[in-house]
């Protein structure tokens, strides 16, 4: 049985989203991550939404993201560094 993936196997994939500077929508990630990962098919749902809750919330905190309304998110400078 393969492993599931872990914290740091989601942080890229989610960063990448944001990528392009414009704002987006918490539930747009998971979309996201399922068209161009297979993150989401060898995790459990619930389990996955955990790792990209996670994920915003260390970019967050390392000011890489910035929290722009109710679930929306867009990249800082610091991120595009």
């Amino acid at each position: 049985m393969a492993e599931a993936p872990k914290l740091h196997d989601y942080m890229l994939p989610v960063l990448k989203v944001f990528a392009d500077g414009e704002e987006h929508l918490y539930k747009e990630i998971p979309a996201y991550l399922e068209k161009r990962y297979s993150l989401l098919e060898a995790d459990r749902p619930n389990r996955a939404r955990i790792m990209i809750n996670n994920s915003i919330g260390q970019f967050v905190k390392a000011l890489i993201l910035d929290k722009t309304g109710h679930q929306k998110f867009k990249i800082t400078t610091r991120g595009l560094a």
